[in-house]
């Protein structure tokens, strides 16, 4: 409403403070003011009269310029500001300033107070400004551009609201806003209030190279930013009623002032404009440029939603509902705080809530994702300026000041989610949206062994320039990541976090909060070390409430990420125990550098881990004890790829520190955005731009095609047709060709120098670390108490997913095996139930199909299967049994009913690995190799790493959390093919199976059996594998005699064994000594899904079709048994007499038992199933 439209019953001006002040608060409680809002046509002609006056003020000002008249009003300001902070009470929101004992404010400011109050356009942000109105925030390092769209006028009764659209440019990056008309006389008012401000000294202006300032519109600045001539007179502008508020005069007077405060240094660094123009400490990256969609002041509160899925705002039953259920279920009571002003920032896939603007820190963050709803409205709010946002885990309340700018806000957020894949659903139930390469940047790179992963993750932390995400089941702060450790001391974990976070990277740490009294973690002791490293290094151990700690289940992810940029997940913890080379030493030798320091070297199966504050100090005496080598499997992600795993650690960061009792010191983390989508057009190679060649470049020369450090005729492309063709034919591991960094639309940072030889090598190396371009997506098990979202499983349905689809070949690593078949409902996941299946199928339709499993001879706990404490190993290793060989539910005996005469040995056989010494000087020894590895490869195209391991702990989603990703070729190996040729593999699932051949079978590339076991579903291959892993076992087994072996059905057989044992010659019996006391003072701890967890034994079914190897397999070992697995069974005469047969050994493959202790109940009664599944 205009003011000429007022009656004039209510145009009296306000003739006192008092009444100043309540006009003021009315008018700012009915929404965005504009300053045709003058209570009459009295209070207009006096605001002209003001205006005029302070205009003729201005020209005095100007003729005179006298220095020592600027000092005086500059003093002025200062002493108005101070009055203003000062006497000026909390409960008003304007800038007025009042005389405590007179009641009135000061005759020299009353014009513009009273201007202001009508104009102020939100109490909240007056109210921020009151304290921090002159504080600067380096947002911008140059003007940005600005231009008047144009302007809109629209009746919201009982008021007008006018506002203007607005687009600025800052660097390469545009955006639009909406700035009202009360908020550019708001704008007006405050220069106007704050000389110090519009009268900058020249040497603050923002001056480009020549030493000429420019102005955003390009226009040379040919007077002193200081002078008063510069600014627009508004007065028309604010004058003006209606439609005229947005004609073309009126939208030029606003260029103009918006011109002249973007080159004032100390304006455009005022929270006032960075508000105006929707800007914030948080909104620009280097990385990924413009963060946010929208930003403004809002009321915002934000509460754990359990598990509800349709929450309302009635505020008493929602508060006492909540802390009930939330007290039954185990989530930390939420008290609903009042709603606090708070600069909240739209994102693309998320929104932030900060303090304030000048704040990097998320306080909170709200993740979109498949359970997102939005809802507004007096129905369901309770109120036109309120806003309800949900996700899976929480709900984010906001308030605006009036229901046009809620009605922006709730517009945009809906668009975004919309068009989020983040708030759809995906495949395989997960969170995560597959990425493939032929859109964005997808790598991937396999690791076998922690020789390789721990290298590669200490050049990944090495290089981090934002943060470090590290979370673990375990995290040991003195682990090495380079081996020899002596050599390398500064890859000490603990120590390269010191470094990076006094570079200012910040690090977060998410460990698994243990049971102390299950296991000697001692996470407390990790948390400590990191604590004390520096302030940019945040230590979580998680679960931080009670009901957890009863214990069940525990955090088993490996996840190391770092800038949310390259992330690695696989089975490897940074901990004891883990590194390990393809080798599998079991000793570390003496006359070298050591490999395993203090309780890096370690045996699970002689003695479990203590005193690990302690790390200096041996566990077991190395000189005469084997180590238990460590197989294992990790993956490098770069990319899209990534980034999802950051966001998982991002998620359960953020829930984690909002069920903490103390949780202050703490925020939340914001995901980056994704990388955008990349579009080459390959019939215009013209439009490539010289970074892009560079990064072909590169690869021509990592491929042999050319030299990067040519000279300066093969730097460039003498042909566009050979550059097209390089793009489109992105058929090798590492391709650059479309590769983007996290810029969005740029690719990645390579040297701009030509001439740098040195650093196209770096690049060069950097290519080759980034392995292969791959489709993707990330998996994982999450549900309630361990990530705040419903039940997810999605690990579980892709490996039901791939074997149901698997063509010819299923090769499976795991350090468990317990799984069930239709209808079981002591197992509830079906990963066996979908290999009977297939085979069933492969059986009936004559197809050739094998699957191959690798799994521990037996599991990591200490003692004798018949020892008293030994529940958890035997627990483990019935389950294991009733899942492949014994019992109606079990895989053989399923197929032994369905396929009739064919033979399940034809199709399915599992394997073990095991490794011997013969030092010189020493008796010889054996130790299995303890397989850890949690990976899947199908058909040698597609391929499943992580932490998850096929049991019920890992797979159920409501167990323990778990994150995985599937991986799928995108190119063809050339020359290579499955089934006699009927099937082509991919580069990576291909490499990866061979490179594990290489370790297990002990074959090298280019040998005959190395080509032969290219194809493992050729008959002759298949049944050569078998025939091999049957001779080493049997070596083993005639040399040492060592468990398990199918000669040993029942526990007497063990004691028998070993009290015939007991009459051997001592003299060689030091290292069955030192074990037995390692046992006798060990005991059995409670099963967990740990590292070194579970394995099993199998049961008294043929492994080799073969009869010559099916009667090897019935060949029992005279040989006397003990109950660890590592000890040397036979007399150090008999094992020097039959050592000579270890040469015969090839590989580490051996036969997996499965008779042994057949006819035992091994299952423990006094403990629920749910402890060893």
């Amino acid at each position: 409403m205009s003011p000429t439209e007022q009656p004039e019953a209510t145009s009296s001006p306000p003739n006192s403070a008092t009444d100043a002040v309540n006009t003021a608060k009315q008018q700012l409680e009915d929404g965005d003011q504009d300053a045709q809002e003058l209570q009459g046509q009295q209070q207009q002609e006096e605001l002209q009269e003001e205006l005029l006056g302070e205009q003729e003020q201005s020209e005095e000002h100007q003729e005179e310029q006298s220095e020592h008249h600027q000092e005086e009003e500059q003093q002025e300001a200062e002493q108005q500001e101070e009055e203003q902070q000062e006497e000026q009470p909390r409960a008003h929101r304007g800038f007025s300033v009042f005389n405590t004992t007179t009641g009135h404010a000061p005759a020299s400011t009353a014009a513009a107070d009273r201007a202001r109050l009508v104009s102020s356009e939100s109490s909240d942000f007056f109210d921020f400004l009151r304290h921090h109105s002159d504080d600067h925030i380096h947002v911008f390092d140059e003007p940005p551009e600005v231009r008047v769209l144009g302007g809109r006028s629209e009746e919201s009764w009982p008021t007008r609201y006018v506002e203007y659209d607005v687009e600025l440019k800052y660097k390469a990056f545009k955006w639009k806003v909406e700035i009202s008309k009360s908020s550019i006389s708001s704008l007006w008012f405050y220069i106007k209030s704050r000389p110090h401000l519009r009268h900058a000294p020249s040497s603050a202006a923002f001056m480009p190279a020549d030493g000429h300032g420019v102005g955003s519109s390009g226009v040379p600045e040919a007077t002193p930013l200081s002078s008063d001539s510069r600014w627009p007179q508004l007065r028309k502008l604010f004058l003006a009623t209606g439609e005229k508020c947005v004609s073309p005069e009126m939208i030029a007077l606003v260029q103009q002032l918006l011109d002249t405060v973007v080159q004032v240094p100390r304006l455009l660094r005022s929270p006032y404009v960075a508000a105006l123009f929707q800007v914030s400490n948080s909104t620009f990256d280097d990385e990924m440029g413009r963060t946010s969609v929208r930003e403004g002041w809002l009321k915002a509160r934000f509460w754990l939603k359990g598990n509800r899925e349709n929450v309302r705002i009635n505020r008493a039953s929602m508060a006492w509902d909540n802390e009930f259920f939330n007290c039954m279920c185990v989530v930390k009571r939420v008290n609903l705080r009042a709603k606090s002003l708070c600069w909240v920032s739209l994102k693309t896939s998320s929104i932030a809530i900060y303090d304030s603007i000048e704040d990097t820190n998320a306080r909170k963050a709200f993740l979109f994702d498949k359970k997102f709803n939005i809802e507004r409205g007096l129905a369901t709010t309770g109120s036109t300026t309120t806003l309800l946002v949900t996700n899976a885990t929480y709900v984010l309340q906001m308030e605006a000041k009036s229901k046009q700018v809620l009605k922006k806000w709730a517009n945009d957020i809906r668009r975004v989610a919309d068009a989020s894949n983040w708030s759809q659903s995906h495949r395989d139930g997960s969170f995560a949206i597959p990425r493939s390469p032929a859109h964005m940047t997808s790598f991937a790179q396999w690791y076998v062994d922690g020789h390789g992963a721990y290298e590669a993750m200490f050049h990944a932390i090495q290089s981090a320039k934002k943060e470090i995400f590290i979370a673990g089941w375990w995290v040991c702060p003195s682990i090495h990541l380079l081996r020899p450790a002596e050599q390398y001391p500064e890859s000490r974990l603990d120590l390269m976090l010191k470094k990076k976070a006094e570079e200012g990277v910040r690090v977060y740490v998410l460990m698994y909060k243990e049971i102390a009294m299950a296991l000697t973690l001692n996470s407390l002791y990790s948390k400590q070390v990191f604590d004390e490293l520096h302030k940019n290094v945040h230590v979580l151990r998680d679960p931080d409430f009670l009901m957890k700690q009863l214990g069940l289940w525990s955090h088993h992810e490996k996840i190391v990420s770092v800038d949310q940029r390259v992330s690695f997940v696989g089975g490897l913890d940074l901990c004891f125990g883990r590194w390990d080379t393809h080798g599998h030493e079991l000793f570390d030798e003496p006359e070298k550098p050591t490999n395993f320091v203090g309780k890096d070297y370690s045996n699970p199966r002689v003695k479990d881990f203590i005193e690990v504050d302690r790390p200096d100090e041996d566990m077991i005496d190395r000189n005469v004890v084997p180590r238990m080598p460590w197989h294992d499997c990790h993956c490098r992600l770069e990319g899209q790829p990534a980034r999802d795993v950051a966001r998982h650690f991002v998620q359960r960061w953020n829930y984690s520190v909002s069920t903490r009792k103390k949780s202050r010191k703490l925020h939340h983390l914001v995901p980056m955005k994704d990388y955008a989508v990349v579009t080459i057009d390959k019939r215009n190679p013209k439009k490539l731009t010289k970074r892009l060649q560079k990064a072909v470049h590169a690869v021509r020369a990592m491929r042999g095609l050319s030299s990067a450090g040519a000279n300066n005729g093969s730097r460039g492309f003498n042909s566009e047709r050979r550059m097209a063709r390089m793009l489109s034919n992105q058929n090798i591991s590492g391709d650059m060709s479309t590769a983007q960094d996290g810029r969005a639309g740029t690719l990645l940072n390579l040297p701009d120098d030509d001439d740098s030889d040195e650093a196209f090598e770096r690049h060069r190396r950097q290519v080759a670390a980034r392995g292969f371009r791959v489709n993707t997506q990330i998996l994982r098990s999450l549900s309630l108490w361990s990530g705040g979202v419903a039940t997810e499983r999605s690990i579980q349905d892709a490996y039901i997913r791939l074997i149901g689809s698997s063509k010819h070949f299923v090769y499976i690593e795991n350090q468990f095996f317990v799984s069930g078949l239709e209808g079981d409902h002591g197992c509830s996941n079906r990963i066996a139930n979908a290999l009977v299946e297939r085979i069933i199928r492969a059986s009936n339709n004559n197809e050739q199909f094998r699957v191959m499993v690798v799994m521990p001879l037996l599991p990591a706990f200490p003692g004798k299967p018949d020892d008293k404490d030994a529940s958890s190993l035997r627990g483990v290793m019935h389950w294991q049994y009733r899942s492949i060989c014994r019992g109606e539910n079990s895989i053989y005996q399923r197929l032994y009913q369905e396929l009739e005469d064919d033979d399940p040995f034809k199709y399915i056989a599992f394997y073990g690995l095991r490794n011997h010494s013969d030092r010189e000087g020493a008796h010889a020894q054996t130790e299995e190799v303890y397989i850890h590895s949690k990976v899947m490869i199908v058909d040698d195209r597609s391929c499943i790493i992580g932490s998850a391991n096929i049991n019920e702990r890992s797979m159920c989603g409501d167990r323990d959390s778990e994150i995985a990703v599937v991986v799928e070729d995108h190119e063809l190996e050339k020359g290579v093919a499955l089934a006699s040729g009927a099937f082509n593999v991919g580069k990576f699932g291909h490499s990866f199976r061979m490179k594990l051949f290489e370790e297990h079978f002990g074959v090298e590339p280019g040998t005959p059996l190395y080509n032969k076991y290219q194809d493992p579903v050729e008959k002759d291959a298949w049944f050569s594998m078998q025939e091999q892993a049957m001779n080493n076992h049997q070596i083993y087994d005639s040399v040492f005699g060592c468990l398990p072996s199918d000669s040993v059905t029942t526990f007497a057989q063990i004691d028998s064994h070993i009290q015939s044992a007991q009459g051997l010659d001592t003299s060689g019996r030091g290292a069955d000594e030192a074990v037995a006391a390692a046992l006798e003072s060990s005991a059995g701890a409670l099963s967990d899904n740990s590292d070194r967890n579970r394995a099993s034994s199998l049961s008294g079914i043929a492994m080799s079709p073969h009869d010559s190897v099916r009667a090897r397999r019935t060949q029992g070992s005279k040989a006397a048994f003990s109950g660890a697995m590592n000890v040397n069974m036979k007399e150090s005469s008999h094992i020097a007499e039959k050592k000579h047969e270890l040469s015969n050994v090839q590989g580490h493959i051996v036969y997996f038992p499965l008779e042994f202790l057949v006819d035992e109940q091994l299952e423990p009664k006094l403990f629920p199933a749910e402890l060893f599944q």
